[in-house]
C-alpha cells in the first residue's frame, strides 16, 4: 500500500534538487510549488551553468514552451551530458505546431525518461499531426494508442494528460481518473505537473509508479484547492497552499479507490 504522507515526507527530507530548463512565461509558479512540495527548484539559460548544476542535481525537467536555437543547443547539451544517469522529464510544448518546436521535440526525445504532454502533443510526436497550438484540444484517451507506442519504442515512460491522464511503461498502463475542471484554465498546470513528476522520480525509483503517484498527489491537491476555494482567480494560490499541507486522508482514500494497472 502507498502511504502518501511517508512519500510526502520523504521529499521533505531528500530535498531534491531540481534543474528546469524552461520556458519563461512559467518560471515562478513551478518554483514556488516545487519548494511547497518540499524540493528545491534551480532554473538555468546558460550551458556552463546548467552543466555545472547538473552535477549536484536529482533529476532535469525540460520544457520546450518558449523556444529558440540557443534554448534548443541547452536542453540537448544537459541531455546528452546527463545520458539518462538521472531522471529527465521532457515536456514538448506545442510541438506539431511549428518546425521548431517538433525538431526540439525529436532531438531531444532519445535523451528523456519520461515524456509528458496532452494527446495533441503526445499525438503529434507520434505522428507528425498538428495541433491547434499549446492547449490540449482533444480528449486524452484519444492518443492512448499512440503513447503506447511510443514507450515501447522509445523505451520510456509516457503520460498523457487530459481530464483522465494516463500513465504508460511498454504493454502497462494506470488512468488517473482524478482532477478539477479549472486547472486547465490555469497558465502553467501542465509546467508545474511536469516539474512534480521529476520530484517523485527522486524519492521512487521506478519511474512508473513515481509518476503514476506525481499525477495522483497533483490531481488531488487540485480537487482539494477546489473544495477550499472554487473561484478562478483565487485557485493557483489555494492550489500551492494544497501541494504544501493537503488532507492527507482524503488523498490516501482516493488513491486506495484507484483501479490497479491494466495490461494492453
Amino acid at each position: 500500500m502507498i502511504d502518501i504522507r511517508e512519500v510526502k515526507h520523504q521529499i521533505e527530507e531528500l530535498n531534491p534538487l531540481i534543474l528546469n530548463i524552461t520556458n519563461l512565461v512559467t518560471m515562478d509558479f513551478m518554483a514556488n510549488t516545487l519548494l511547497a512540495l518540499g524540493a528545491s527548484p534551480v532554473m538555468s539559460n546558460d550551458t556552463s551553468d546548467a552543466l555545472d548544476l547538473l552535477q549536484i542535481s536529482n533529476a532535469i525537467n525540460i520544457n520546450i514552451g518558449t523556444l529558440n536555437d540557443e534554448f534548443l543547443e541547452l536542453a540537448l547539451t544537459v541531455a546528452k551530458t546527463n545520458n539518462k544517469i538521472k531522471p529527465l522529464i521532457l515536456d514538448p510544448v506545442g510541438v506539431g505546431a511549428s518546425m521548431i518546436r517538433s525538431q526540439a521535440s525529436t532531438t531531444l526525445l532519445p535523451h528523456c525518461t519520461i515524456l509528458r504532454g496532452n494527446a495533441s502533443e503526445i499525438n503529434a510526436i507520434h505522428n507528425n499531426s498538428k495541433p491547434k497550438g499549446v492547449d490540449a484540444c482533444i480528449p486524452s484517451e484519444s492518443a492512448l494508442d499512440n503513447g503506447l507506442l511510443l514507450s515501447q519504442q522509445e523505451n520510456i515512460i509516457v503520460a498523457i494528460s487530459g481530464e483522465t491522464d494516463y500513465i504508460i511503461a511498454n504493454k502497462l498502463y494506470n488512468a488517473c481518473p482524478f482532477g478539477n475542471f479549472l486547472m486547465p484554465k490555469i497558465t502553467g498546470m501542465g509546467c508545474v505537473l511536469s516539474s512534480v513528476i521529476a520530484v517523485f522520480n527522486c524519492v521512487e525509483t521506478d519511474p512508473f509508479k513515481a509518476t503514476l503517484l506525481a499525477h495522483l498527489y497533483y490531481s488531488l491537491c487540485g480537487e482539494l484547492a477546489y473544495k477550499k476555494q472554487n473561484s478562478l482567480g483565487y485557485f493557483k494560490n489555494h492550489f500551492i497552499d494544497m501541494i504544501y499541507q493537503p488532507d492527507y486522508d482524503y488523498i490516501q482514500n482516493k488513491i486506495n479507490s484507484l483501479e490497479l494497472p491494466r495490461n494492453i
